[in-house]
């Protein structure tokens, strides 16, 4: 996997935050991802990033500071003057002599108070004033008030609590610029801004449609390059406690072409296309629109295709030798190439068939055709297409049977009684199920098709082919191309979007 975690910003955990931009401090922590020139990038699931704001003292008098400190003599001491009122912590003289106390004052113009707004003794850190204003006058104290110079301060420390903190990032290349993380809400929708922040959703909710637009305009960079911007009202300091950060890289289309593949069928056949995986990357998931439609044919009745199977709320455990029917009452004869069934996955990889079986003394008896297995991978109900070789069956009852072939799945029941809706029978005991059907007289039109990866049957669910099964079987090192069979049982135009397949680095 592309990935980031807190083991590779050593040295950049923690800091202040020294840039400033339009009134607000910031600090900028580039990530790096490697992505190989994936076309794509997905954040992997549940990132994390723990980010905390802490208070820091900042020496004014250093080059170095965000806010420097000016020293002038003036108002019978010397004169101290900040950017914008800030917290001045402490003062530290240059050669304190026992005794020694510092005096701030307040001044208006040439009118200074009599009385100073804070006195501290020195010690060893300084005198502590604690005190928050943008200028003041500072004298010793020591058996009465001596003037300053600026010599003779050693330094002046500011303190900076986190007023305020954010967080934005940045995907460089990204046509929308940075993007900040919305503000938490508070009692009444008033926005907060507490100093621990846990950004993992957020951030994940930022970066996906950045990678996207960057998508947009071409394949990826090598390494994508991501700026993670801390920022806050002061230049307080920031830590960074915890970081992981993965991408699931995208390979979008077929090996050698982009774009769509359109199959066409003069009748029953196969035809093959082969999808590119990276080299020495592991596939994690991927997905395919298909779409299927007959060509123009004078004479040639269309297809019957039954409405979806209803299924109700009860499911029955589906394992080897464990068969589950529904029974069919077909009013006439009928070409059958495909059927369909709610299932669930209940393991990892689960393969499924469905029979075709005639009846005898009310029970599904003679096996007349068995379809093609078919890698079931959703966990939650949902119709499974299955293929048959084109099965002429008389009219009358007719029973569908499905059962597991490796794994274990649930087969969802029908609700209701005995009623025939467009060739799917629901029964009170029996398997919600759904027959496909082609007109007997001529050609067989737009009939079922199979799908293979790698010779595993892929389930074909409201226009979507679900790669993963047959991804995740694939042998270790996988190869650099797979095949991708069609098999249609007559006339067929079959429309192949291009495939969207995820995967991951070593």
């Amino acid at each position: 996997m592309s990935r980031v975690t807190t083991a590779a910003l050593v040295g950049q955990l923690a800091g202040g935050l020294d840039i400033a931009r339009a009134g607000r401090f910031r600090r900028v922590v580039r990530l790096t991802l490697p992505t190989g020139g994936a076309d794509g990038a997905v954040v992997a699931a549940a990132p994390v990033l723990d980010v905390t704001f802490l208070a820091r003292e900042v020496e004014a008098t250093a080059a170095s500071a965000p806010e420097p400190a000016s020293l002038a003599p003036g108002g019978g001491g010397l004169v101290l003057t900040l950017p914008v009122a800030r917290e001045i912590a402490r003062v530290r003289l240059t050669a304190p002599q026992p005794g020694d106390q510092v005096a701030a004052f307040r001044f208006d113009g040439a009118a200074v108070s009599d009385d100073p707004v804070a006195v501290a003794a020195h010690g060893g850190s300084g005198a502590a004033l604690e005190v928050t204003d943008q200028a003041l006058i500072l004298r010793r104290r020591n058996a009465g008030d001596h003037a300053l110079s600026a010599g003779a301060i050693a330094g002046v420390v500011l303190r900076y609590p986190p007023v305020n903190p954010r967080l934005a990032l940045m995907l460089v290349g990204d046509p929308a610029g940075e993007q900040g993380f919305p503000p938490a809400a508070g009692p009444g929708g008033v926005p907060v801004f507490p100093g621990v922040i846990q950004a993992g959703a957020q951030l994940a909710a930022r970066l996906d449609p950045a990678l996207a637009r960057l998508a947009e305009a071409g394949p990826l960079p090598e390494a994508l390059a991501l700026d993670l911007i801390l920022e806050a009202d002061q230049p307080c300091a920031a830590r960074i406690d915890a970081l992981d950060l993965g991408l699931r890289l995208e390979r979008v289309g077929f090996a050698g072409e982009a774009g769509k593949r359109v199959l066409r069928f003069g009748g029953q056949g196969t035809q093959a296309v082969e999808l590119a995986l990276p080299p020495a990357a592991a596939a994690v998931e991927g997905r395919m629109g298909v779409s299927l439609s007959a060509p123009p044919s004078a004479g040639v009745p269309a297809v019957s295709t039954a409405s979806g199977p209803a299924a109700g709320a009860d499911g029955v455990a589906l394992g080897p030798g464990n068969l589950v029917a529904g029974r069919i009452d077909l009013p006439a004869a009928a070409v059958i190439v495909g059927a369909e069934a709610v299932l669930a996955a209940a393991e990892p990889q689960t393969l499924i068939a469905a029979r075709l079986m005639a009846e005898r003394n009310g029970r599904p008896d003679v096996v007349i055709a068995v379809s093609d297995e078919v890698g079931l991978g959703r966990a939650r109900p949902a119709p499974v297409s299955f293929a048959f070789p084109p099965t002429v069956a008389p009219a009358g009852p007719l029973w569908l049977a499905v059962e597991a072939r490796r794994g274990a799945a649930v087969a969802m029941l029908g609700g209701g009684g005995a009623v025939v809706k467009g060739g799917a029978l629901v029964t009170e005991a029996g398997l919600a199920v759904a027959l496909r059907f082609a007109a007997l007289a001529g050609e067989p039109e737009a009939t079922g098709i199979v799908l293979r990866l790698n010779g595993l049957a892929l389930p074909l669910d409201g226009g979507t082919v679900d790669l993963t099964p047959a991804l995740a079987a694939l042998p270790e090192p996988h190869p650099a191309a797979v095949t991708l069979s069609v098999r249609a049982a007559g006339r067929a135009v079959v429309t192949l979007d291009p495939p969207r397949i995820r995967y991951s680095l070593p």
